[in-house]
């Protein structure tokens, strides 16, 4: 999936008014500042308020159900460039969340993990405990002969919180 393509089902559910926040790999390109590399899908955590918006408005734009696995998770094919994979999140008063897992495991959102990000020059919502996991881990495949460093990078700058009321803009 390419950068222009993430920005496009973003743009599409921000005009929904879904609430989301990326994660996977797209979230550690975000967490960078900038795209990295292709990836095959774009991992969404998605409000479930907002949930049913959400897979309305990727159906809409050529989206359709290959995996549904919820409450845990329902992955979607088509569209623009690939694979989305929707992950709905129940928040809390106090802007924590929980996503639902397999066999009655939960993963928390907590609010002070909901920061921003920047994909294409655009200030993109991410959610950074998964995304810090695999930072830490993360090797960038190189080219032989590359002279670029084979170790993840830092993000750069301060990471700015987001508040998980309202929609983001």
């Amino acid at each position: 999936m390419r950068t222009s393509e993430v920005v496009h089902i973003l743009d599409a559910l921000e005009h929904a008014g879904v609430r989301y926040w990326l994660t996977g790999e797209w979230g550690v390109d975000a967490l960078h500042g900038e795209a990295t590399r292709e990836h095959r899908d774009l991992d969404l955590a998605v409000d479930a308020d907002t949930f049913e918006t959400a897979r309305t408005t990727l159906e809409a734009t050529g989206f359709t159900a290959e995996t549904d696995w919820l409450p845990v998770r329902l992955e979607m094919v088509g569209g623009p460039g690939g694979w989305a994979d929707l992950h709905p999140v129940r928040f809390d008063s106090a802007g924590n969340g929980v996503q639902q897992g397999l066999d009655d495991v939960t993963f928390p959102y907590p609010a002070a993990d909901l920061v921003v990000g920047s994909i294409a020059a655009r200030r993109v919502p991410l959610h950074l405990a998964p995304v810090a996991g695999r930072v830490s881990c993360w090797v960038r495949p190189e080219a032989p002969g590359s002279s670029r460093p084979q170790h993840p990078r830092r993000p750069r700058g301060a990471l700015e919180p987001m508040a998980t009321t309202g929609q983001f803009s």
